[in-house]
């Protein structure tokens, strides 16, 4: 969400001021605690979840506070990153923003463009710290092979915002104050390295990840249910665990877990509608990738 541009700089300037002082470092005891949870819910992202342990004692040997090197997510889409991503800023305790690169048309779109400009406003990198209470949180640069080229490459401002050296002294082109950022914790996914350039490839620290197995769709599926009902008013209401043969029949469908949210939320609906707490396969509504016919669906002569 863009903050509302303003005509000139003063009153920007004015509010990161009155910010400014209260802005935090999250420590890294939150997550230390939450691993575990993490490791059994997301069981295909255990070497980047590995990484960031190795991080957490390294950080320990320091000031304590949570901060992993600017790393890239590599898979298949669908397989859950998003999902994985929130829930680790969630075991963090630090917010986190998502950037679709795919519509980031301009550099100046993150670090802000001048005041000189007509309409001119700071970037989201900026609007990021000023409206967090951290400066160590997540800043997510989703689908980042779907980049746009443009005549405002967004590469040219992203290379020096990945720097430790440059990042302590970083400028948004509206504000025009130096700032901090070194504390921001970057993450980018994208579906096929091969369309990422070398200069970027090389300030990140690629992760491959692998689909996740039936077992492990099985264990996704139930903490996209749960997710589902903590985040709505009416998920106190239902029964806190899916079934074991509900969630096999969740977990045959290869959609992505968007996808899956979706279906799980509308079987949720079918639910409530028969004045029921609990899933029954009646409620279940899945569109199969592979096109496999269902016991019910099959006709007979």
């Amino acid at each position: 969400e863009m903050l509302p541009p303003e005509t000139t700089v003063k009153p920007w300037v004015n509010k990161l001021k009155t910010v400014s002082g209260s802005k935090k470092l999250m420590f890294s005891t939150q997550l230390k605690k939450n691993l575990a949870e993490l490791r059994r819910t997301f069981p295909n992202f255990k070497e980047f979840i590995d990484h960031v342990e190795s991080y957490i004692y390294l950080n320990d040997m320091g000031d304590g506070y949570f901060w992993i090197p600017a790393s890239l997510l590599v898979s298949a889409p669908g397989i859950g990153k998003t999902f994985f991503l929130h829930s680790l800023s969630k075991a963090v305790g630090v917010s986190y923003d998502m950037i679709s690169m795919e519509s980031v048309t301009a550099g100046f779109v993150l670090v802000g463009s001048s005041q000189q400009w007509s309409g001119g406003q700071p970037g989201l990198v900026f609007q990021n710290v000023f409206k967090s209470d951290y400066a160590n949180n997540i800043l997510i640069l989703d689908e980042f092979d779907k980049t746009t080229n443009s005549n405002y490459p967004v590469e040219a401002v992203l290379l020096p915002l990945l720097e430790t050296h440059t990042s302590q002294k970083f400028k948004d082109e509206f504000v025009n104050l130096p700032m901090d950022i070194s504390k921001m914790i970057w993450v980018a996914t994208a579906n096929r390295l091969d369309q990422i350039s070398d200069p970027i490839k090389s300030r990140f620290q690629v992760f491959n990840i692998p689909s996740p197995n039936f077992e492990e769709r099985m264990i996704l599926t139930q903490a996209i249910y749960h997710s589902l009902l903590q985040s709505n008013s009416w998920g106190k209401k239902f029964e806190k665990e899916i079934s074991r043969d509900i969630l096999s029949e969740l977990a045959k469908d290869k959609n992505s877990s968007r996808d899956l949210r979706k279906t799980i939320s509308d079987a949720c609906g079918r639910a409530a509608k028969r004045q029921d707490n609990k899933l029954i396969f009646e409620d279940l509504n899945i569109l199969r990738t592979n096109k496999e016919t269902l016991p019910w669906d099959k006709k007979h002569d």
